[in-house]
This record gives structure tokens, C-alpha cells and sequence, in this order.
């Protein structure tokens, strides 16, 4: 693992744990079940466009778990501006990436 990730993987861990009580292992794992490889994934991601956008990576897949998760709760199914409204609620650290930077990344 490229060495300038770490801080990253830590401050995604520490969400994950925080927000869902799951280690990383346990996110690995539970990614894999879905023939998912987020290390893979990651990787690509910071390779291609950096550090910000790896961690909006890592943000998009903790919201994604909130949400449905919250949608279990409340019976409801939220829309994306519920859900990005959400989002804020979660305490993750957001940064402000473009338009055309955000297009880039859904696109790695």
C-alpha cells in the first residue's frame, strides 16, 4: 500500500467504527462477499486522481451503508437529497470537490 494512503485507511476505519461498530477487516470482508475488492478499488482511485478523491471514495461507501441502513430503520426509502442531507449528519470530514472533479471520479 502506497504509504501517503495509510492516514487515509485510518481515518476510514475510525468512521467505520465509529458509525457502525465494524472493523476494516470486517468491511473487507463484507465488500468481498459482494465480489467487491476495496483495496483494489482504493488503489485505483488514488492512483488516478489522488488523495481528495480517495477519500470521498471511502466517505461514498460509509454514506451508502448509512443510508440503507437508516432505510432499514425507518421503513422509508430516501431520495438523493435526503440522502446527501444525510450525509452531513454522519460527521465525516467532506471536501469540496467540483463538478467536473466528482464526474472523474464515478468514472475511475
Amino acid at each position: 500500500m502506497n504509504p501517503f494512503m495509510k492516514p487515509l485507511y485510518q481515518e476510514f476505519e475510525e468512521n467505520l467504527y465509529r458509525l457502525f461498530g465494524f472493523t476494516l477487516d470486517e468491511f473487507r470482508k463484507f465488500e468481498a462477499d459482494q465480489g467487491d475488492d476495496i483495496d483494489e478499488e482504493f488503489a485505483t482511485v488514488f492512483e488516478k486522481l489522488g488523495p481528495l478523491h480517495l477519500r470521498e471514495a471511502m466517505n461514498w461507501k460509509i454514506i451508502a451503508l448509512a443510508a440503507v441502513h437508516e432505510e432499514r430503520k425507518t421503513g422509508k426509502r430516501m431520495t438523493l437529497d435526503e440522502i446527501g442531507a444525510f450525509a452531513w449528519t454522519l460527521g465525516l470530514q467532506i471536501d469540496d470537490l467540483s463538478g467536473q472533479e466528482f464526474m472523474e471520479q464515478e468514472q475511475a
